[in-house]
């Protein structure tokens, strides 16, 4: 478990599948800029199981200090490189977005992946209308470094997505 000042860390277990199940079939909690998904309910439990069981992607609850599930993070290495890790985050209760839950959770996340990963660097992609996330980046030491124009597709238009990237080097420097 990775302790902050205001959530914990931890990975996720089968007894969460459950709550990430209505988190990612509720609108409410997957916020304006992913999408909640229509699963059937045992599918969708099986196949996370699966997906807990594999290496290829790590799945991780971020809790209150209380132990009360308030959103996840996951990280898998890119596709694109070895020592590169992509990740994404969500904060599915509502009351708890703005409060600076998101850049404590990431920022133990990437302690922890640099202190216990062979790579050089960590990335994520947000939808180029999402401010909250580009603005949280920026805080967190994140570059933008492109556009992916019509990256995605979203309500019946192409949508654009921002890549931001933070290397080991570059998190050392404002770490130390």
């Amino acid at each position: 478990m990775l302790k902050g000042k205001v959530v914990n860390l931890r990975p996720m277990s089968s007894e969460d599948l459950e709550i990430l199940y209505l988190w990612t079939t509720n609108q409410e909690y997957m916020g304006e800029y992913m999408h909640a998904e229509m699963h059937n309910k045992d599918t969708f439990i099986e196949r996370m199981k699966n997906t807990l069981s594999s290496d290829k992607t790590f799945n991780i609850m971020i809790e209150d200090k209380q132990g009360k599930p308030i959103g996840m993070l996951n990280y898998n290495n890119s596709a694109a490189s070895s020592v590169s890790i992509d990740f994404g985050i969500i904060i599915a209760d509502v009351t708890n977005r703005g409060k600076g839950i998101g850049k404590e959770s990431i920022s133990l996340l990437i302690d922890y992946l640099f202190n216990t990963k062979n790579i050089l660097r960590v990335q994520f992609m947000t939808r180029n209308d999402n401010e909250e996330m580009k603005s949280l980046g920026k805080k967190i030491g994140f570059t933008l470094e492109g556009v992916l124009r019509n990256y995605s597709f979203d309500h019946g238009e192409g949508r654009d997505l921002c890549i931001f990237g933070l290397t080991r080097d570059d998190w050392r420097k404002s770490h130390l």
